[in-house]
């Protein structure tokens, strides 16, 4: 793998987020099924992180889960962006009860981003639904 470099116990490397996004969305298929939802990657495939791979994907199955186990015919979305030296994750639902389930788990994420150089932010509204975001530095120095 390219740009490794271990920092401060984070196993730092280049990650390609739309198959990393795809590998969970197998995980957590037959939960969504079950609750007739589904999650959709709209994450380009050319878009990639400098981060732990392993902490990623703690972070961002644990969000997951959160919004299969409070949904019911849904469409779980995670979607992100590059701009300057950061990379923004969005994982996205119309159910604001997302936002509650989430919120016992909110100093658990906050910890495992901030490892990673990054930041949490969550919004919830009532017509737009609830949208988790990772913002993660561009930089192995953070």
């Amino acid at each position: 793998m390219e740009n490794q470099v271990y920092n401060n116990h984070v196993f730092m490397t280049t990650v390609p987020l739309n198959r990393l996004v795809n590998s969970l969305t197998k995980t957590f298929l037959e939960p969504a099924v079950t609750r007739r939802s589904f999650i959709v990657n709209h994450i380009h495939p050319d878009i990639t992180v400098t981060t732990d791979e392993q902490m990623l994907a703690l972070a961002l199955g644990a969000v997951l889960k959160s919004a299969i186990s409070c949904t019911e015919n849904e469409c779980i979305q995670i979607d992100a962006a590059l701009s300057g030296n950061q990379t923004f994750i969005w994982v996205k639902d119309r159910q604001t009860r997302f936002y509650t389930n989430l919120s016992s788990d909110i100093s658990f994420l906050q910890s495992v981003i901030a490892k990673l150089g990054g930041s949490v932010s969550i919004s919830s509204d009532r017509y737009k639904g609830t949208i988790i975001t990772f913002t993660l530095s561009n930089n192995l120095e953070s």
